[in-house]
């Protein structure tokens, strides 16, 4: 007998299915919902296969479910991406090479000298310097770190900056800042030497009194950066009036594969979040000290290099080279040194 269709029935929907009871719903509603959704079905089928039926569909276009297979697929997934966020972690703290040690270069770990089999795994750290992958102890490379010491073991160099701040924060809570301070304050004495001795290298082949190694170190990053442009504009355009051949002046005073005052964008990303009021004798945080050391040690490789190459009397010009930008950039200096800045 056909079913009546003067009634319009409310359509069935996942706010009605979670808000009215089973046993308020009639199998001509749940019949009329399931036509408008399309979905065939027997019409001889029990209320409770109805509204199964009615309900999965609506499950389907609410939450993209798909029963019961629908369901182990997505848990299959969510599984895949766990396992896949798991090696990743691992990888950011252990090193690439983690899970392919066999190819490490070396056999044992170089300070405690255990073989590799003798290790927990999750216990060892790998290292790329650029040219062959290493495997080390965590503990044996943190102690090694904690006692101020950087240097690769099995190459010689230091260690890359970033690696040595990731393995003591994975290794100690973030709020444990001594390792870190300590290799800064470290970090900024190199800087201080190596600005006095180049100050006192100044000094002794120009014989200018009054050249104070802190005329540079306390430029705050504006006056970094000015100072920085200053060397390029002086290096690249004023010197070079009158001249022809530009590489050929320049390979005078350094040789033509060394490039100097040419890094105005490291300079610049790395001065662009300090406070104007910071140098690297006072400054407000970690980080931004690490960009100060980064750009001091750029201006410092250029400026140690321009007085490198060039014969003696050549070293005195480029002294004054440098001095004239310094004192266009602090008074203090400017005050000192004026009568002497004459290009």
């Amino acid at each position: 007998m056909p079913e009546p269709k003067t009634k319009n029935y409310t359509i069935i929907d996942n706010l009605i299915l979670k808000n009215k009871k089973f046993n308020k719903l009639s199998i001509l509603e749940i019949k009329h919902s399931l036509r408008h959704y399309n979905v065939s079905f027997k019409s001889n089928l029990r209320k409770q296969d109805l509204f199964n039926l009615l309900n999965q569909y609506i499950m389907k276009i609410t939450y993209n479910y798909d029963g019961v297979v629908g369901a182990n697929e997505k848990i299959t997934l969510i599984q895949t991406n766990i396992r896949k966020w798991l090696i990743k972690m691992k990888i950011k703290k252990q090193g690439m090479y983690i899970f392919n040690l066999s190819k490490c270069h070396n056999d044992k770990d170089p300070i405690t000298l255990n073989e590799l089999s003798d290790v927990n795994i999750s216990d060892v750290v790998t290292y790329y310097d650029g040219n062959r992958h290493y495997w080390y102890e965590i503990e044996s490379l943190y102690d090694m770190f904690m006692s101020g010491n950087y240097i690769n073991p099995l190459n010689f160099k230091q260690f890359d900056e970033d690696f040595v701040d990731n393995l003591i924060k994975n290794r100690k809570p973030l709020q444990d800042k001594t390792f870190i301070d300590k290799r800064i304050n470290k970090e900024i004495e190199k800087i201080k030497n190596r600005a006095f001795d180049l100050f006192h290298d100044y000094h002794i082949l120009s014989g200018i009194p009054n050249l104070n190694s802190e005329y540079y170190l306390e430029l705050c990053p504006y006056q970094l950066k000015q100072f920085y442009n200053g060397l390029i504009d002086l290096w690249d355009y004023r010197i070079l009036e009158g001249i022809d051949n530009a590489k050929e002046y320049h390979e005078n005073y350094v040789p033509n594969d060394v490039r100097i005052f040419a890094r105005r964008n490291e300079i610049d990303k790395n001065l662009v979040k300090i406070s104007s009021d910071d140098n690297i004798l006072q400054y407000d945080d970690d980080s931004t000290c690490n960009n100060l050391i980064k750009v001091h040690n750029i201006i410092l490789e250029d400026l140690e290099n321009l007085l490198k190459y060039p014969k003696k009397d050549d070293k005195i010009t480029t002294i004054f080279w440098v001095l004239t930008p310094l004192t266009e950039v602090n008074l203090k200096s400017a005050e000192k040194l004026s009568q002497f800045l004459v290009i």
